[in-house]
């Protein structure tokens, strides 16, 4: 199984220079905890969570300061590990575990494909072992 198969396809994505009010909303709005942030040419220059935007916003102040003063890339990671759509799913899993992230955006010749997380690969892992119906688990030991 690779990413390509259950990664989240054209993930909604922010821009360095929107405002972080408008990216927390968008975060609530769909139910993510991270945006990939694009520029103009949809280039990934970082990932916003959406725990790091609202300690920010805690401390940054009113919101009519917020809009005329702070921007995403001020809170987003630029630092960014990504993977191919042809990524095995185990090796992107290890990869989330090594760098302690809980997603992945998905490039193909430096463009943003897709984001996979851990509850695609979670609920990938659900799915092949059949878990959520009634089934039978035979266990062989070899001695």
């Amino acid at each position: 199984m690779f990413v390509r198969d259950c990664m989240t396809q054209n993930p909604i994505t922010v821009r360095p220079e929107s405002d972080p009010l408008a990216a927390v909303a968008l975060l609530k709005c769909g139910s993510f905890r991270r945006l990939p942030v694009v520029d103009e040419q949809g280039n990934l220059v970082g990932i916003v969570a959406r725990s790091d935007l609202e300690v920010f916003l805690s401390k940054a102040g009113s919101p009519g300061v917020l809009k005329r003063q702070h921007r995403v890339e001020q809170v987003m990671e630029r630092s960014v590990v990504t993977v191919s759509p042809d990524c095995p799913l185990e090796e992107a899993a290890n990869l989330m575990m090594t760098h302690k992230i809980g997603c992945l955006p998905v490039l193909e010749d430096d463009r943003l494909l897709g984001i996979v997380t851990e509850t695609d690969i979670f609920q990938q892992l659900v799915s092949i072992s059949g878990g959520g119906s009634p089934s039978l688990r035979l266990t062989v030991r070899v001695l």
